[in-house]
């Protein structure tokens, strides 16, 4: 067996008729929930092997609600039917958070979701988008200390909806930057 689920008591299920709701838990309501998402995934992707399916339903968990995250042999989280699909959850700006003054930077906007998108970059303080509308934007840190604030809106064109984030470069002073802040994804 590829995929098993369990869960607690007091799962909420559809009864015989509309207006019922019956409450048990077990792995037979979690199974069946589970097997249902996977069908899904498939449904979305049928060219896709049985890997590329559990590998998508594996990597579009919710872990923070999943009270046993620290031990794997316990399962890997709560299964997301909507991420599970390829819906449009978030995004997440990958780029530095503090640059030698005057230097070039490039920060990315990654939807996590199939798409298609449009981006939208704009600066702090702005009201005109900067005219970029590509996942990535290239910039140019200003005076030692100044700090420079983008954000990045990112429309799901599949389903029309857009979702934000926001994202600050700091010109480093003359004193040599540690390599936390101008690389953060080496430090965590």
């Amino acid at each position: 067996m590829d995929i098993t689920a369990v869960v607690g008591p007091d799962v909420p299920s559809m009864g015989r008729h509309p207006e019922d709701v019956l409450s048990f838990g077990g792995s037979s309501d979690a199974s069946a929930i589970v097997s249902g998402i996977t069908a899904l995934i498939w449904s979305h992707h049928p060219d896709w092997s049985r890997d590329q399916v559990r590998e998508r339903l594996y990597s579009t968990v919710d872990l923070y609600a999943y009270p046993f995250r620290t031990d794997p042999s316990l399962g890997r989280g709560i299964a997301n039917a909507y991420s599970a699909v390829g819906g449009f959850t978030g995004v997440v700006i990958t780029g530095p958070w503090k640059v030698p003054a005057y230097s070039n930077y490039t920060l990315t906007a990654q939807p996590l979701g199939e798409g298609p998108f449009t981006y939208t970059w704009t600066r702090t303080g702005s009201t005109t988008p900067s005219g970029i509308t590509t996942p990535t934007l290239q910039g140019t840190a200003g005076a030692p200390g100044t700090k420079q604030g983008w954000t990045v809106v990112v429309r799901d064109l599949l389903e029309g909806k857009s979702i934000s984030q926001w994202h600050t470069v700091e010109a480093l002073t003359d004193d040599p930057p540690d390599p936390c802040d101008t690389n953060p994804h080496l430090c965590r």
